[in-house]
């Protein structure tokens, strides 16, 4: 999603990341993009740092206009004797 907003120099966009020191191909395409692109640490079930979060975006572009949450829940469980992924 980075990648197709990233080829319009119009736009900024704030990739939200685990870990900014692990997101090596987020921190090349803002290198090499044409949009403004950010990396900020958000982690979504930690309120302190989704605070933290939001101050540096307001930092970085003051107002948003879209924002896309795109976070993932997976779980495990066992099955007879199999283990199961959803």
């Amino acid at each position: 999603m980075v990648k197709l907003y990233a080829a319009d120099a119009s736009n900024t966009v704030i990739a939200g990341v685990r870990d900014t020191s692990t997101a090596s191909k987020l921190d090349e395409l803002a290198k090499t993009s044409k949009a403004k692109i950010h990396l900020v640490k958000i982690l979504a079930g930690d309120a302190e740092n989704n605070k933290a979060a939001a101050d540096e975006v307001e930092k970085l572009v003051g107002k948003v206009d879209v924002l896309w949450a795109n976070a993932g829940e997976s779980c495990r469980a066992e099955f007879g004797s199999n283990l199961l992924f959803c």
